[in-house]
C-alpha cells in the first residue's frame, strides 16, 4: 500500500472517530439539559401532598389559585372537587389581569416553588400577605389585593365552564360544543376549534380571556344563566396577536342578547384596539346570549372577556 493511500486510510479512520465523537456529545448533552431542566421543574412528592393538603383545608369558594410551576402538576390530582379554578399563568399575571377576574371578597393563593419569590410576586401583583404555609420545599401564600375591585357575579373567562351551553348553528342545525373541563368546551376535532380559557398575547400585553374562534357560515352562541339582582354587564373583545400573520381582514360580528332580546351589536374590527362595552342589563335578565359569526374564519383568533355585576 503507497504512502498515500495509508494516509488517506488513517484520515478517513481520524474522520470517523471525530463525527462518533460529536454525535456523542449532542446526545449527552441533550440528555443532560433534558434531566437537568425535567429536575428544576418537578415538584417533589412531598410538596405536591402539601399543595393539595393546604388547599383542601383553607379554600374558599370563590378564591382564585395561581401555580408558580406550570410543569409536573400532581398536585392537581389530590385536591378536593370543587376546589378550581387553578391558574396556571402566575409567572404571565398581572394585578390588572387578577382584578379583572377577582370578585370583591375573594381571595388569592399563589403555590410557590419556593419562599424565595414571595416578595416578588406581592410587589408585582400589588398583594397583601394574610398567611403563609410552608409546603416541603415550596410554600403556599395566602393574599389579598390592595386595590379595591367590583363585585362580580359572572366573569366569563373564569366562568366560561359553567355556560348553559356552547353550540354552532347553520340555520338548520345545530351542534352542540362538549364541555372537556372546568375551562374549555371543544366543538370539533379540530385544536382551534374550542371555546375556552385562555392565556395569550393581545392589546399590549398577555392576559386571560375566552377563546372564541367563529367558523365561516355558521353562528358561535355562548348562553350564560344570569345571577340573581344582577345589574349591569361590561364586555370586551379584540383579535390576539397571532391573528396578525394573516392577511385576512374580515371583523367578527358580535350580538349579545338578554333573554332574546339585543343588548349590543357591532362588528369587531381587524385591529390591535381593545373593543369595550357596558350596559345596564333589563331587570331580573335571567339569560345572557353571546352570538359570533365571521364572513371568512381564516385566522380570526378571537377573544373576549368581561362580567356582570349588581353594582353600577
Amino acid at each position: 500500500m503507497s504512502h498515500c493511500a495509508k494516509s488517506e486510510k488513517i484520515f478517513s479512520i481520524i474522520e470517523k472517530i471525530f463525527l462518533f465523537l460529536f454525535a456523542l456529545s449532542v446526545v449527552s448533552t441533550f440528555v443532560f439539559w433534558w434531566t437537568g431542566l425535567s429536575e428544576r421543574n418537578a415538584l417533589d412528592p412531598e410538596t405536591d401532598h402539601k399543595f393539595a393538603e393546604i388547599l383542601n383545608k383553607n379554600f374558599r369558594q370563590g378564591d382564585l389559585v395561581f401555580t408558580e410551576n406550570d410543569w409536573d402538576l400532581d398536585f392537581l390530582k389530590y385536591l378536593d372537587e370543587g376546589i378550581l379554578p387553578v391558574f396556571l399563568d402566575l409567572k404571565n399575571a398581572t394585578e390588572q389581569s387578577i382584578l379583572a377576574i377577582k370578585n370583591s371578597d375573594e381571595r388569592v393563593f399563589l403555590l410557590l416553588k419556593s419562599e424565595k419569590s414571595r416578595e416578588k410576586y406581592l410587589k408585582k401583583l400589588n398583594l397583601k400577605l394574610l398567611e403563609t404555609f410552608k409546603a416541603g420545599q415550596g410554600e403556599v401564600i395566602l393574599a389579598e389585593t390592595l386595590a379595591k375591585t367590583v363585585k362580580k357575579a359572572l366573569v366569563f373567562s373564569r366562568d366560561i365552564g359553567k355556560a348553559k351551553h356552547v353550540s354552532f348553528s347553520d340555520g338548520e342545525k345545530t351542534k352542540e360544543c362538549r364541555k372537556v373541563s372546568e375551562t374549555k368546551w371543544q366543538c370539533s376535532n379540530e385544536s382551534w376549534n374550542y371555546v375556552g380559557s385562555t392565556t395569550l398575547s393581545f392589546n399590549g400585553g398577555t392576559r386571560q380571556a375566552v377563546w372564541a374562534h367563529p367558523v365561516t357560515g355558521k353562528t358561535l352562541e355562548i348562553v350564560f344563566n344570569v345571577p340573581e339582582n344582577s345589574r349591569k354587564l361590561y364586555f370586551e373583545s379584540v383579535f390576539a396577536d397571532s391573528a396578525y400573520h394573516s392577511k385576512n381582514r374580515a371583523p367578527v360580528n358580535v350580538e349579545i342578547l338578554a333573554d332574546g332580546k339585543t343588548l349590543i351589536e357591532y362588528a369587531n374590527p381587524f385591529t390591535f384596539r381593545l373593543t369595550e362595552k357596558n350596559v345596564k342589563l333589563p331587570e331580573n335578565t335571567k339569560e345572557i346570549t353571546i352570538k359570533l359569526t365571521t364572513a371568512d374564519d381564516r385566522q380570526r383568533h378571537f377573544v373576549f372577556n368581561g362580567f356582570i355585576t349588581d353594582e353600577f
